[in-house]
């Protein structure tokens, strides 16, 4: 337009909603442009905000700007815990995609209820032409609120559609990318964490961006016992946790940045963020689900001190909530038996159990370390057997070391899930495969889930199919080798 002669006050607008897209730095406070063309810098303004991981600043810009304005606030409003300056906003006029998703961000109080409305403001997003930049895609938005309710499928599905279809931009792409690798640390696939992270080291990301970067690189370090690479990790994101801009949203992924904080003995970081989310929970009436994840949290930073006393508070505080996600049963279960370990109290049986809950809500980590920690604490010998046994089988970190990553021939999956694979084609049971392999029928059950999840299998037909595929080509690629 330029090149053409038209005014450059005319596509000042044009030149900032285009960068806000791409990901592009902007300052659009101290952009001029014409009377007629102050409403769409706002609006990129307040979407800036919220790229930044200032999501008050955001909803004030937004609340300030005209429609829709307000409506695209909402998002930002739940995660400040403006409860009722929310539900007020989702009321005021707008396009019918924007109206969906602020009805979907004011239900993810409880995530399981939100995700269908979620994925319907998705799916509306998807099929409406794009008019404003997005503070917030409501594919992210489904994938925070699936993963906090145990529904990896769902988030990660919901990421895929986003980045195939292109929502938001190419901005939005990398968050969408971001948070797929969260999705995958949580679950313990390491393998896309470590490919991605060497790619976003030389990136220039948003703020709300470099705050997960820093937490996925910390959760690796603490994963592979490199405690440089968890300190470097902690240098990056201490000034994201010194501002204390953090939100709802960014409550899971704080946790590892905390636990860093911990081990980095800069306890001074920690109390003022915790504090900070207390607030946001008290805006949103404590709900239970993020009530049991802030809990957790400070369970996670008491064992990372090894502070019995504190974990203890923690356990009784969970044993009063009343969750409704199967995830946040798990956890309130699990936390009773870390605390009791923690003491020496150790029911070798309560502990398999609660790790078991915790990894068949994908939470293979966790539960890996509940049943090592009561091993090393347990002074019955038979009782640490089982329980290393249990977290050895639960974990996987061969794609953290240099040597043992899994091959791409063979799907990601581990030395042990290709055995089971084996078997699992060659029609044998749960039974008949851990006799073979001296696991028992639930470990093998579990390793089955993981094949499923790691192919990608939605039903027993996919997996074999899936199985005589990847265990084709991993034959294949050994026999090249071995010439």
């Amino acid at each position: 337009a330029l090149e053409a002669g038209a005014d450059p006050a005319g596509v000042v607008a044009g030149q900032a909603e285009a960068a806000a897209l791409l990901g592009a730095p902007i300052d659009a406070a101290a952009v001029a442009v014409e009377p007629a063309d102050v409403a769409r810098v706002a609006l990129v303004a307040g979407a800036l905000a919220a790229h930044q991981g200032r999501s008050g600043r955001a909803a004030d810009a937004l609340l300030a700007a005209p429609s829709p304005g307000p409506l695209l606030a909402v998002p930002a409003l739940v995660a400040t815990g403006r409860l009722t300056e929310a539900r007020t906003s989702s009321k005021e006029p707008g396009p019918e995609a924007l109206r969906l998703l602020a009805e979907a961000a004011l239900a993810t109080g409880e995530p399981e209820q939100a995700l269908p409305l979620l994925i319907e403001a998705a799916e509306a997003i998807e099929h409406a032409k794009q008019a404003v930049v997005l503070p917030e895609t409501p594919h992210a938005l489904t994938a925070v609120a699936a993963v906090i309710a145990g529904d990896v499928a769902t988030a990660e599905h919901q990421l895929d559609q986003a980045l195939t279809g292109g929502v938001g931009g190419p901005g939005a792409a990398e968050r969408h990318r971001v948070l797929l690798a969260w999705v995958r640390l949580r679950t313990g696939r390491y393998d896309t964490v470590v490919t991605e992270l060497a790619r976003w080291a030389a990136a220039r990301l948003p703020g709300r961006e470099r705050l997960l970067v820093a937490a996925l690189s910390a959760g690796i370090a603490r994963r592979s016992g490199d405690i440089a690479r968890l300190r470097a990790a902690w240098t990056g994101a201490e000034p994201a946790l010194a501002r204390r801009a953090v939100d709802l949203y960014q409550l899971e992924a704080v946790e590892e940045l905390l636990i860093a904080a911990t081990r980095m003995h800069e306890q001074h970081r920690i109390d003022p963020v915790l504090a900070e989310f207390d607030r946001i929970l008290a805006g949103l009436g404590h709900p239970a689900t993020w009530v049991v994840a802030l809990g957790w949290i400070r369970l996670q930073v008491a064992i990372a001190a090894d502070d019995a006393p504190a974990a203890a508070a923690v356990a009784a505080d969970l044993a009063g909530v009343a969750p409704t996600t199967h995830r946040a049963r798990a956890q309130c279960r699990a936390a009773g038996q870390w605390a009791r370990a923690l003491s020496g109290d150790i029911d070798a049986d309560g502990v398999l159990d609660a790790a078991d809950a915790l990894a068949a809500s994908q939470l293979p980590w966790e539960a890996s370390r509940l049943a090592g920690h009561a091993a090393i604490r347990t002074a019955d010998p038979a009782a640490a057997r089982r329980l290393l046994e249990r977290a050895r089988e639960l974990t996987n970190l061969d794609p953290l070391l240099a040597d043992g990553a899994p091959s791409a021939a063979r799907g990601g999956l581990s030395d042990r899930e290709v055995e089971v694979a084996r078997l699992v084609l060659a029609g044998r049971t749960y039974r008949e495969i851990g006799a073979q392999l001296y696991l028992s029928p639930k470990t093998v059950e579990h390793h089955v889930a993981r094949i499923r999840t790691k192919l990608g299998a939605t039903s027993r037909a996919e997996l074999v199919a899936e199985l005589r595929r990847v265990l084709t080509a991993a034959d294949g690629a050994d026999n090249t080798g071995n010439l």
